[in-house]
This record gives structure tokens, C-alpha cells and sequence, in this order.
């Protein structure tokens, strides 16, 4: 528990030491509010969060953010959205499908609340 930085458990034992009790304390890091756990997020994956309403098609997305290399807009764009949790596949079990599309999770839903709010 030291290595993950988790306060030390305590042990408790009846006077005949027949029964005992371990508490494990809770992470400091547990008791914060998620948004605060939340992986930063880059300026490409904002827009990204931004532009997705609904469920979108890759081409869609990246039409609509205006980019033309494909490429760039998977390794820069899309795949950190997904990397962070905030955006999903429709189909993650087949990433290649023709009707594959992509949306925001909770978590991402969130988090453009929150910024919205700002």
C-alpha cells in the first residue's frame, strides 16, 4: 500500500486474539471528484470532444473539424480522443467496419459540460 501511496492499514484483534480486523483507508486520490482524475487533454482532442454530437463516422468528424490527411487526424485527433476515455467506438469489437462510428462516453459528456459551463 506504500508503493501506491495509500495510507498503512491498521490491524485490530479481540483481547484473545481469536478475531481480527484489517481497515484499508481509503487513497487520498479516491476522494477527489473524477474531473480532476481526468488525462489532460490537447487543443486536437478539445475540438475533437467539441465536434462530436451524437454518433459520427470518422469522415464525418474529420470533415468536419476541415482536415484532409487521414493519417494526421487518426494519430493526432482520434485515437487520443479514445485513448483518454472520453470518446468510444459504436463497434469496438471491429474498428475497421464500414458502419463504425464514434461518440463521446459519459466521461466525455462531462467534461464538455463542465467546459461549457466555464
Amino acid at each position: 500500500m506504500a508503493a501506491n501511496g495509500s495510507p498503512a492499514p491498521l490491524f485490530e484483534t479481540d483481547d484473545d486474539r481469536c478475531a481480527y480486523v484489517i481497515r484499508l483507508p481509503v487513497h487520498p486520490l479516491a476522494r477527489q471528484p473524477a474531473m480532476e482524475v481526468t488525462p489532460e487533454v490537447t487543443p486536437e482532442v478539445t475540438r475533437v470532444l467539441f465536434m462530436l454530437q451524437g454518433e459520427c463516422s470518422r469522415q464525418q468528424l474529420q470533415d468536419a473539424l476541415g482536415l484532409r490527411d487521414d493519417e494526421h487526424f487518426r494519430k493526432v485527433y482520434l485515437l487520443p480522443a479514445l485513448d483518454t476515455g472520453l470518446a468510444e467506438m459504436t463497434i469496438p469489437n471491429k474498428p475497421r467496419s464500414s458502419k463504425q462510428r464514434y461518440r463521446l462516453t459519459a466521461l466525455g459528456l462531462q467534461w464538455r459540460r463542465a467546459r461549457v459551463g466555464e
